[in-house]
C-alpha cells in the first residue's frame, strides 16, 4: 500500500532583512534555528514546522507600570527598595520613607521591577510626581537612578533645575525620557529593574514607567528558506534555541551581634589566628555592646558556604564611642592574622567626619573585587575587623553580592516527527527555556522535560533525563552493583542475608584507559497512553564517566525452583545483571577498534567478554546458567 505525503510548496523570499541587534534580551525562545534532517522522501518539496507571519508590522508595543497610587498623597503606601539599594552607600545611614510622604531630612527610595519580556526595550520614560515639604532646604533637593553594582548615580538632576524652581510647598510632575544609549535604560533593560531616589525633602506621589519595545519588521521563520524540497535534498526543521541575558547578582546578608543599640552585651568570636596575631598581642579583649577604655574589639566574620563568585561586599558596623578623651584616635581595621598585614584601615573621625566622646553612628564601607579585604574573604571565606580601643561596637551588617551563575537553557521539549526516506524519525524541539543552574564541573544527570503528545487529551510532560558534565581526570571504575538479585522468595520479599547468598561476587576486569565521556548508566522504561495505545518511553536514571563504548546496568527476570527446608518446593524471581553494550564508536577517543573482521565492515559497541551466573532449576526441570556481560568494546562485525 503506497503512502501518500502532503506536498506543501513554499515561495522563495524575494526580499527578507533582518533587523541589526539590539540590547541584549531576556531569556526566551528564538524560533529561527533550523536543523537539517535527511534524505527526504520522493522528490517533492516538503517543509516541516514552516510557520508564516500575516498582518501589519508598524508601530511600537509598549507597557506602562505605575508604582504608588494616583491619589495626590492620600495615603502613604509602601516603598519597596530592594536590599542592595537600602544597604549601598548612598543610602546609608539614611532614614527612608514611603509613597505620600513630606518627609524633612528623610529620602525616598524605591525599585521599579520591568515586566519579564523577550522582546527588544526600545525606550523608557519615567514620569513622577513630588511635593515638597515646608522645608526651606528644598531647593537643595535632588532626583537620581542608581547603579547598586558600580555604587555610582547614572542619572542626577537637582530639582530646581528640572522644574525651573522648587521652594517649600511646590508640586509638580515631570516626565523624563532614556533611549537606548542612556545608562540608565541599559541598566534598566539589562538587569529587569532600576532604583530611583529623591533626597531629602520632598515627597513622592507616585512613579509611572512606560516601556517601548522594538517591534520587529519582518517575522524571522520568513527568512529560512526551505526548497527545493527533499529527495535528495534534506529537511529543515525548527527545533528552536535559547538566548538571552541572565545577567544580575543574588545577594546574601549576615548580622553580627544584636540590633539592640547597645543593650548587651553580646560575645564577640574572633578566630584563635586573629587573636594570637601581632595586632592584638597582649591586648585586652571586649565584646558586642560594652563601652571600652583603651580595649579592644575583635571579631571573626564567617561568610555562608558558596560555590558563586564573590563579586562585592558591603560592611555596615554600628558603633559607640566611650567617655574617654582619646576616641579621636581610634580607627576600625581589617586584618590578615597570616601574613600580619592590615588590608584596610580608617580612623573613625575620618570615618564619620568627627568622632569626640560618647559619638554614636553606623557606616557602610564597600568593598569590590580588586580590594583586597573582598579577596580575602571570598578565599578563606571569612573577615577579620577590629576597632581601637575606646569605641564599642553595637552590631556588625554584612552584604554579600554573588555573580549569577545562570544560563539561558532550555527547559522544555517536545517532539517532532520528521519523514524521512528510512522512516519517520523523532526530533526534540525546544518549546521553553529559563535561566538556570546547571553544574557541569562533573558527570550528573540534568534535568529534560519532555511534552508528549502535544496539544491532544493524552498530553503528558515526563522528565527524560540527560548526561552532561566533565569527566576530566575521573578514573574509569565499572560498577559495582549486586550481578544477582532475589527478588521474592515464595512470595515474599528476600533478606539482605538471602540476597548475599544468592549473589555471585563481579569479576573485576578492568577496561583499558581511554577518553571518558558521561553516559547513561541505568535507564528505566515507563509505559504512556498515547492516541495509538501505549508508548514505551526510556528515563536515565543515573550517570557516570566512562568510555564512549561501555557496559550498562541491565536486568533479566528468571524464576528458579528452589527446596524449602520443609521438602517443598517454591519458585522465587531472580534478577541477573546480564548488561547491554552502549555507545557508539564513531567519536574520536572511543578506544582502539578490535582489529577483527573486514575493515569495510562498520565498527559498533559489542560485548567483549562474559562470565556466568551460578546454575539453578528453572520450570522445566533444567539447570542453566545466564551468560552476563563483562566487558565491551568496539568490533568490526
Amino acid at each position: 500500500m503506497k503512502r501518500v505525503f502532503l506536498v506543501i510548496a513554499l515561495a522563495a523570499i524575494s526580499h527578507c532583512q533582518l533587523q541589526p541587534p539590539q540590547q541584549s534580551r531576556k531569556c526566551c525562545r528564538v524560533q529561527s534555528q533550523y536543523k537539517k534532517f535527511g534524505p527526504g522522501i520522493g522528490g517533492n518539496p516538503v517543509a516541516v514546522d514552516a510557520e508564516s507571519c500575516a498582518g501589519s508590522c508598524t508601530g511600537v508595543p509598549k507597557a506602562t507600570i505605575t508604582d504608588g497610587t494616583i491619589d495626590y498623597f492620600v495615603g502613604p503606601e509602601p516603598a519597596s527598595p530592594s536590599p542592595d539599594f537600602v544597604n549601598s552607600p548612598i543610602l546609608a545611614g539614611r532614614t527612608l520613607v514611603g509613597f505620600d510622604k513630606f518627609p524633612v531630612d528623610r529620602w525616598f527610595a524605591h525599585t521599579v521591577r520591568l515586566p519579564p519580556n523577550c522582546r527588544d526595550l526600545a525606550r523608557m520614560s519615567v514620569k513622577i510626581c513630588l511635593n515638597a515639604s515646608k522645608n526651606s532646604l528644598t531647593k537643595t533637593d535632588s532626583l537620581f537612578f542608581y547603579d547598586t553594582e558600580n555604587e555610582e548615580k547614572i542619572y542626577s538632576r537637582s530639582l530646581p533645575s528640572l522644574f525651573g524652581a522648587w521652594p517649600p510647598r511646590s508640586s509638580d510632575c515631570k516626565t523624563i525620557g532614556f533611549g537606548p544609549s542612556n545608562k540608565v535604560f541599559q541598566y534598566a533593560a539589562t538587569n529587569g529593574f532600576y532604583h530611583i531616589g529623591v533626597q531629602d525633602d520632598t515627597g513622592v506621589d507616585y512613579i509611572q514607567t512606560i516601556l517601548s519595545y522594538a517591534s520587529p519588521k519582518t517575522c524571522p521563520s520568513l527568512c529560512k528558506k526551505f526548497g527545493p524540497g527533499i529527495g535528495s535534498n534534506p529537511v529543515a526543521v525548527d527545533v528552536g534555541s535559547c538566548t538571552g541575558s541572565c545577567t544580575g547578582v543574588s545577594t546574601a546578608t549576615i548580622i553580627d551581634g544584636t540590633i539592640d543599640y547597645f543593650v548587651g552585651p553580646e560575645p564577640a568570636s574572633p578566630s584563635p589566628d586573629f587573636v594570637n596575631s601581632l595586632i592584638l598581642d597582649g591586648r585586652t579583649l571586649v565584646d558586642f555592646d560594652e563601652f571600652p577604655v583603651d580595649r579592644w574589639f575583635a571579631h571573626t566574620v564567617r561568610l555562608p558556604p558558596n560555590c558563586r563568585d564573590l563579586v562585592r561586599m558591603s560592611v555596615k558596623i554600628c558603633l559607640n564611642a566611650s567617655s574617654n578623651s582619646l576616641t579621636t584616635t581610634d580607627s576600625v581595621f581589617f586584618y590578615h592574622p597570616i601574613n600580619g598585614n592590615v588590608l584596610y584601615s580608617r580612623s573613625l573621625p575620618t570615618l564619620f567626619d568627627s568622632w569626640p566622646p560618647r559619638s554614636s553612628g553606623c557606616r557602610t564601607i564597600g568593598f569590590s573585587s580588586s580590594d583586597e579585604v573582598l579577596q580575602y574573604a571570598a578565599t578563606n571565606g571569612v573577615y577579620h575587623i577590629g576597632v581601637q580601643d575606646d569605641t564599642g561596637v553595637d552590631y556588625i551588617q554584612t552584604t554579600l553580592w554573588y555573580a549569577s551563575p545562570k544560563k539561558c537553557l532550555p527547559s522544555l521539549w517536545t517532539h517532532v516527527d520528521v519523514p524521512l526516506a528510512t522512516g519517520t524519525e523523532k526530533v526534540d524541539k525546544i518549546i521553553g527555556c529559563e535561566c538556570q543552574n546547571q553544574d557541569v564541573s562533573r558527570c550528573l544527570r540534568q534535568p529534560k522535560k519532555v511534552v508528549f503528545f502535544q496539544n491532544s487529551i493524552f498530553e503528558t510532560a515526563i522528565d527524560v533525563g540527560y548526561c552532561d558534565g566533565s569527566c576530566r581526570q575521573v578514573p574509569f571504575v565499572p560498577l559495582a552493583a549486586d550481578d544477582v538479585r532475589d527478588v521474592t522468595i515464595g512470595g515474599k520479599k528476600a533478606s539482605a542475608s538471602q540476597r548475599a547468598q544468592a549473589s555471585s561476587s563481579p569479576d573485576s576486569i578492568p577496561f583499558p584507559q581511554k577518553q571518558l565521556f558521561c553516559q547513561p548508566a541505568f535507564k528505566q522504561r515507563v509505559d504512556i497512553r498515547g492516541p495509538y495505545g501505549s508508548e514505551c518511553v526510556e528515563i536515565i536514571k543515573r550517570c557516570r564517566c566512562t568510555p564512549q563504548c561501555y557496559r550498562m546496568t541491565y536486568f533479566k527476570h528468571f524464576v528458579e525452583v528452589i527446596k524449602g527446608d520443609n521438602g517443598l518446593l517454591f519458585e522465587r524471581r531472580r534478577a541477573f545483571n546480564v548488561g547491554k553494550c552502549a555507545g557508539d564508536c564513531d567519536q574520536a577517543g572511543s578506544g582502539d577498534v578490535m582489529n577483527l573482521g573486514n575493515k569495510d565492515c562498520p565498527v559498533k559497541c559489542t560485548p567483549r567478554g562474559y562470565k556466568y551466573s551460578p546454575r539453578f532449576l528453572t520450570r522445566d526441570g533444567s539447570h542453566v546458567s545466564v551468560p552476563m556481560i563483562t566487558t565491551c568494546d568496539c568490533k568490526r562485525i
